[in-house]
């Protein structure tokens, strides 16, 4: 990763869980836990129009992930994923 390593955690032969180096300018760490969906363009797309709000993405990691990291309503964080292969 540009930003810095990024570790992979496996149960089993998939992948739970990542780990990346804090960037500096990120002021505290925090964990995001993320919602498997078919499509995440349509999911940003509906929880944009139910009152939700779009912080990053949707962005593609080639060979790997889309992904986006939005907010419901009432400001709660989370993130949508999609994953591209293997």
């Amino acid at each position: 990763m540009p930003e810095g390593v990024y570790h992979m955690f496996v149960k089993g032969e998939g992948p739970v869980a990542g780990l990346y180096t804090k960037p500096a300018e990120m002021p505290v760490s925090a964990w995001t836990f993320y919602i498997n969906v078919e499509d995440v363009d349509e999911t940003v797309a509906k929880a944009k129009a139910l009152g939700g709000k779009v912080l990053v993405g949707p962005q593609t990691v080639p060979d790997m992930v889309t992904f986006a990291i939005l907010t419901d309503p009432q400001g709660a964080m989370f993130g949508v994923v999609k994953s591209l292969g293997g």
